[in-house]
């Protein structure tokens, strides 16, 4: 019977060694780092990044002007950005219980004293002259402080920052998307018109080949089959024209939409193009790096981090919420009382304090008054 307390209370503590090692292994959760290699094997490990955008390596003045408009005038990066500002400002707004509260507050009243009389109709003692004049007036400033113990506040200000880096790199992502999306189309326009262009070449050479077995036909030399072949064959090359042509025009009308104009406006958009301007060739491929730079370069995923730092700050700003919190708080100031005669000189002052903290200590003396 006496070893039974014994082996309950060694039960007890096991017990609680393992939950202090579950918390701690919980707590640790989240924050753990995965030390990446600094080269892979059969990668080019060089850093040199372009630091210019990747639509001007075409060289191609018409296609970088395209991309600057689209973005400067696209409706979805202007509400990205509105985003961007509104996590900024609240970087600002958590930053806030941070710094010192400082308000003052300033009043006046004056009024007849035969207006201060009980409800029941009996009159101050000392005010019953009708003639007299009260007045009061205050002037405090008040300053409090809470201090952030256990960094509570800091982790929300933390938690705030990241929101924001990962709002600028939304903008970002919606900027290389639009990018890509005028960059499609601008090419597609590109390769319209050459497909147009081969097709009017092919229909001349064909009605030129038409000419001659026309000719060959008269002279006996060619069955009329051979010309009707070759009829056929000028309907079968002119009967591409009309689906380039409408290649070309929906490409324009994605343009339009990309840059936020209306459809109207494409043969607009379609001057701002050189008849000249033809499928650029491709750049020199990049640099393959490191597996690791796809997590650095991309904005989706750098946001997507920033967006999960941001989760564990305020899962911390959360669990401290719960600790005891210290502040404290001052109030100075003045308050006064007078009493005087209309159109006369003041009778009665009396300096007034605040009931917890003194603002102001006057002299009790018949004197003073």
């Amino acid at each position: 019977m006496k070893q039974r307390p014994r082996k309950l209370l060694s039960v007890c503590s096991t017990m609680l060694c393992a939950l202090a090692v579950s918390s701690q292994a919980h707590a640790q959760t989240g924050d753990e780092t995965i030390d990446l290699p600094a080269t892979f094997q059969g990668a080019d490990n060089s850093d040199a990044v372009d630091p210019n955008p990747w639509w001007e390596s075409f060289d191609d003045q018409a296609s970088t002007e395209l991309v600057s408009q689209a973005i400067a005038a696209n409706h979805d990066v202007a509400a990205t950005e509105a985003r961007l500002d509104a996590a900024g400002e609240r970087v600002v707004q958590t930053r806030a219980p941070l710094l010192p509260s400082l308000s003052f507050d300033a009043s006046l009243t004056a009024q007849p004293s035969n207006s201060q009389t009980f409800q029941m109709g009996a009159s101050i003692p000392g005010m019953e002259s009708e003639n007299d004049v009260m007045g009061s007036g205050s002037a405090l400033l008040r300053l409090s402080y809470q201090f952030d113990l256990f960094g509570r506040q800091l982790e929300a200000v933390r938690a705030s920052r990241d929101n924001e880096a990962a709002a600028e790199d939304d903008l970002d992502t919606m900027a290389v998307t639009v990018a890509n999306q005028v960059a499609e189309a601008y090419f597609d326009v590109l390769a319209a018109r050459e497909q147009i262009e081969i097709i009017e070449r092919q229909v001349a050479s064909q009605e030129s080949m038409l000419e001659l077995t026309q000719s060959r036909y008269e002279q006996a030399d060619a069955a009329a089959s051979d010309v009707l072949q070759q009829r056929q064959q000028i309907a079968s090359v002119r009967s591409n024209r009309p689906v380039a042509e409408a290649t070309l025009r929906m490409a324009l009308q994605r343009l339009a939409v990309l840059l936020g104009r209306t459809s109207q406006e494409t043969t607009t958009i379609q001057a701002q193009i050189p008849e000249s301007a033809r499928l650029p060739d491709l750049p020199p491929p990049p640099a393959t790096g490191r597996p690791t730079d796809l997590l650095e370069n991309r904005p989706d995923l750098r946001a997507a981090q920033a967006r999960l730092d941001a989760a564990h700050h305020q899962r911390r700003s959360s669990e401290r919420a719960f600790l005891p919190t210290l502040g404290i708080s001052g109030t100075a100031g003045v308050e006064e009382y007078s009493e005087r005669e209309e159109h006369g000189s003041p009778q009665k002052a009396f300096p007034r304090s605040g009931s917890a903290n003194p603002l102001s200590d006057g002299c009790g003396c018949h004197e003073c008054r």
